[in-house]
């Protein structure tokens, strides 16, 4: 067989698994043994949706316990019907499923006073996780192997040794910001450790940002002004100069004007937030 009809075979038998009937040829294409095409063909099928299923029930166990398994596999297998996976890797299999949760909610046309709230918080819901998978995948400040290639010159220094006038602040790799109409982050938490589903919060605008900590994902609720400046962090800045970008948010964010910054800062470096780069050798607060 030639590469060029392995290829064609191959495309054959993944739209035969994926379609709802078994194709026209397939007694022609699938031959031998007491078993039909047709159920051989299935029982290819079964195992393709199971596998699915089970990892996108991995990704998102707060969305599948709030729903219940039922619902949740319904609205995933209409999701991976509209978007099947194109890469021989599964993990970027629910990418795009709070979009697609988005896009297909019935009063997406509605209002925004007329929509349905429990259909929005299932979405935000389906943000955070993926966000948390893609945290928990992705580089992470764990040690200094961590920072990778992208980040050669971070360190990784004690807060109490960090001088603001003196060092470079950036965002650590990995860390995800999100804004969301609920605070979300104890559910979510609560689902991944096992806990048992529990009602939805009341909505209320959260910002909120995403961490990798000894290789565990661990989340912290920002404050306007903090997630502003954390957004507007494009590349390295000087300590110092961050410190007056945040002062400058005053007046969009309702910042305490007796908010001592600095320990702020420290206090995101410590948690690997943020990260210390290019500091001056000796540096002390």
């Amino acid at each position: 067989m030639s590469a060029h009809e392995l290829a064609e075979l191959q495309s054959w038998l993944q739209s035969a698994i994926r379609s709802a009937a078994p194709p026209a040829d397939a007694q022609r294409r699938v031959r031998g043994g007491s078993v039909s095409a047709e159920q051989r063909l299935a029982i290819y099928a079964r195992g393709y949706w199971l596998r699915l299923l089970e990892c996108m029930r991995a990704e998102f166990p707060a969305l599948c316990s709030a729903l219940g398994t039922e619902l949740f596999d319904s609205f995933a297998r209409e999701y991976l019907e509209a978007r099947p996976p194109k890469s021989y890797s599964l993990t970027s299999l629910g990418a795009s499923f709070a979009g697609y949760l988005e896009a297909s909610r019935p009063d997406r046309d509605a209002p925004p006073m007329e929509r349905d709230p429990s259909f929005e918080v299932l979405v935000d819901l389906a943000r955070l996780e993926r966000a948390f998978v893609e945290v928990q995948r992705g580089p992470g400040v764990e040690d200094d192997r961590g920072a990778g290639d992208d980040f050669p010159s971070l360190t990784y220094l004690e807060p109490s040794l960090v001088c603001l006038d003196e060092c470079m602040l950036r965002l650590a790799p990995g860390v995800r910001l999100l804004q969301l109409g609920y605070p979300l982050l104890d559910t979510m938490m609560r689902a991944r450790a096992g806990g048992a589903a529990r009602p939805f919060p009341a909505r209320a605008k959260t910002c909120l940002v995403l961490v990798r900590q000894s290789y565990r994902v661990v989340g912290f609720e920002l404050s306007p002004w903090e997630f502003q400046l954390f957004e507007s962090f494009d590349d390295a800045c000087l300590g110092s100069s961050v410190e007056r970008r945040s002062r400058a948010l005053a007046d969009t964010t309702a910042l305490d004007p007796t908010l001592r910054i600095g320990p702020r800062l420290k206090l995101w470096i410590e948690r690997g937030v943020l990260a210390v780069s290019d500091a001056l050798p000796g540096a002390t607060a």
